[in-house]
């Protein structure tokens, strides 16, 4: 049982008859009696009476209860007590939701979706030689490209590409009485905006895939959208690989062109020297020149012997030893007017010494002019080589087909977003307006 509280002061009051308790003077003079405390078991009204409850001080209600103990309790947050009660609830959810309802099964009209995926490929030739190692390296996913292409599917360029090709405003405009989910717009920019709403691009960063839903009004427009977006993202990844081919062989290309002039150069000025020189190869003919000079030697050499015979065995005027003379004596002017064609300049033709050393210097420009061209057409085809390996394609695994059956709009899920959403919208602005009301 709780302690009872303590008494609280009194005016000065006589004590009662046959009272019990313990009296004080006041200083005014007045007599203060104070009540014994009751024993355990003892009522409140016994302690307002005195212990006999006949008499003493009564002991006030304020007094006996605790500070704050007198304020009323909160009374517990009821919807009835918000303004206009049931009818805010049915203005603010139902009303909405079944607005809702109503367009979305009278006036909404059916969105046929057609579905497509592909990837963007580069190829790449492996370096094992088995089956095996060839066709795992035999293309890989660029995330790049894939980036770049699903960007691209969402631009502008694409909305204005696939536009001219089908009138992407009449494809959407979808029936007349629809004017949340049709295309009511005039300008460029709005057809783009409507776009992304009816394009949409799924990534896998990982994989490279690309997953695109195209909504159209009509299966047939679906399907065309669809065939359309695919020629359009292969057109431009073909782009693509054309403008890494042009990028990766310029500077070849331009060594080719200059080892082929330099080439061309050094064979003209060979050319005009054999024409200035009636001869197609000096060399050989030096050779041969070299080997008609040995033989008049050797007939020199035989002549001179047979003249020495005879002038051993016969007179002087044998005519046969005047014979070999004259033999020996044209001998030697024929091998001196050959050695003078190697050695000494004549005025009617150039000496074989300087015509052999031009004739080398532009043998071997002409040899390191074809030297340089054959590495540059290596170098040309290494890099052609090398674009093609990059050569970039798309992949398609999944071709658009008819839709045969309408996929939207989700007319379920979307009226319990929208009842959900007035629900919330309802209950926050109470919350807020009894919050305000608790206050005031």
């Amino acid at each position: 049982m709780p302690a009872p509280p303590p008494p609280s002061r009194a005016a000065p009051q006589p004590a009662a008859p046959g009272g019990s308790g313990r009296a004080l003077r006041s200083p005014r003079g007045g007599i203060l009696r104070f009540p014994e405390l009751p024993p355990q078991g003892a009522t409140d009204e016994g302690i307002a009476g005195g212990a006999d409850g006949t008499g003493g001080p009564a002991i006030p209600e304020a007094a006996a209860a605790p500070s704050g103990a007198g304020r009323a309790a909160r009374p517990a947050i009821h919807w009835r007590r918000l303004p206009a009660g049931p009818v805010s609830l049915v203005l603010a959810v139902l009303l909405p939701v079944a607005l809702s309802a109503w367009y979305l099964w009278a006036r909404a009209a059916d969105q046929y979706v057609a579905h497509a995926g592909f990837s963007v490929r580069q190829e790449e030739a492996g370096t094992r030689p088995d089956l095996a190692a060839a066709l795992a390296g035999l293309s890989r996913a660029s995330s790049s490209d894939t980036d770049i292409l699903r960007a691209f599917i969402r631009s502008r360029e694409m909305v204005a590409r696939v536009d001219a090709r089908l009138g992407l405003a009449a494809l959407w405009a979808g029936a007349a009485e629809d004017p949340v989910f049709a295309f009511r717009g005039t300008a460029r920019g709005d057809l783009a905006q409507y776009g992304r709403r009816m394009v949409h691009v799924s990534h896998d960063p990982g994989a490279g895939l690309i997953v695109l839903r195209l909504h159209a009004f009509t299966p047939e427009d679906a399907l065309a959208l669809a065939e359309a977006v695919l020629e359009e993202s292969a057109e431009i990844i073909n782009t693509l690989s054309d403008t890494a081919r042009a990028r990766a062989t310029p500077h070849a290309l331009a060594e080719r062109a200059a080892a082929e002039e330099r080439l061309l150069a050094a064979q003209e000025a060979l050319a005009r020297a054999r024409a200035e020189a009636r001869l197609r190869d000096p060399s050989a003919d030096a050779g041969a020149r070299a080997a008609l000079l040995a033989g008049l030697e050797v007939q020199l050499t035989e002549a001179l012997v047979a003249a020495d015979l005879l002038r051993a065995t016969t007179r002087e005027s044998d005519p046969r030893l005047a014979q070999e003379e004259r033999r020996i004596t044209v001998l030697r002017a024929r091998i001196e007017d050959e050695r003078a064609r190697f050695g000494v300049a004549r005025p009617e033709a150039e000496d074989y010494a300087t015509l052999l050393a031009r004739f080398e210097r532009l043998e071997l420009a002409r040899d390191v002019a074809e030297e340089a061209w054959r590495a540059a057409l290596l170098a040309q085809e290494a890099a052609q080589a090398e674009a093609r390996r990059q050569t970039r394609h798309l992949a398609v695994h999944e071709r658009p087909a008819l839709p045969e059956r309408a996929e939207a709009p989700r007319r379920v899920l979307m009226l319990a977003a929208v009842a959900v959403a007035c629900f919330l919208l309802w209950a926050v602005a109470a919350l807020v307006w009894l919050s305000i009301r608790d206050r005031a």
